[in-house]
């Protein structure tokens, strides 16, 4: 098993850790990087876009299958070419992630609110707070405003949630367990 870059740093004394911390990130804001994901997530948990079209991650509870998701969908706001946006031409881009928009779908729409949005390892805990998406519970929506990202929520139990504008990505929870999956994948087509 792997080890993440706080579990590599525990038992060494502080200002040694610090020292490899600024070689493994240089420039970066290290009381930023001590929080973030790539820090605390282990190498097999952090994904970052390759030449795949999809990401499985099949392990038991407890392994951080919510964190990777969570950390994942976040990576992604922050990269709005990465889920079928335009990229922001400043900081006053009115037209910044234009077009992107990520699926967020789980087993209930129970789970999706309580456990992916705003669970322990969830998409609002993921996010550091000044980064963190604005949530519309009514209309089942985040949006990530320095980016303009959105994301719809979505239930397997609702097939017709799925309904709508192509996604740029999408993050399934628990797919094998929903009771309607392939009514909920037709919908998509």
């Amino acid at each position: 098993m792997s080890q993440s870059w706080a579990e590599v740093l525990a038992d060494l004394p502080e200002d040694e850790a610090w020292a490899i911390l600024e070689g493994a990130f240089p420039g970066q804001d290290l009381a930023r990087v001590a929080n973030s994901w790539d820090y605390l997530g282990r190498p097999e948990q952090i994904w970052r876009p390759g030449p795949e079209t999809y990401t499985v991650y099949i392990a038991g509870r407890g392994w951080g299958k919510t964190a990777c998701g969570a950390h994942a969908v976040h990576y992604m706001a922050q990269h709005p070419e990465l889920c079928g946006g335009r990229v922001a031409e400043g900081p006053d881009d009115r037209r910044a992630g234009e077009g992107a928009l990520i699926g967020i779908a789980g087993r209930t729409a129970n789970g999706v609110n309580q456990t992916m949005v705003d669970g322990d390892s969830g998409i609002m805990a993921s996010c550091a707070e000044d980064e963190r998406p604005e949530w519309n519970k009514q209309a089942c929506t985040l949006w990530w405003p320095r980016t303009g990202v959105k994301a719809r929520l979505m239930s397997g139990d609702v097939p017709a949630s799925f309904r709508g504008p192509n996604f740029g990505a999408l993050w399934a929870d628990e797919l094998p367990h929903w009771s309607r999956a392939d009514a909920s994948w037709k919908e998509c087509r």
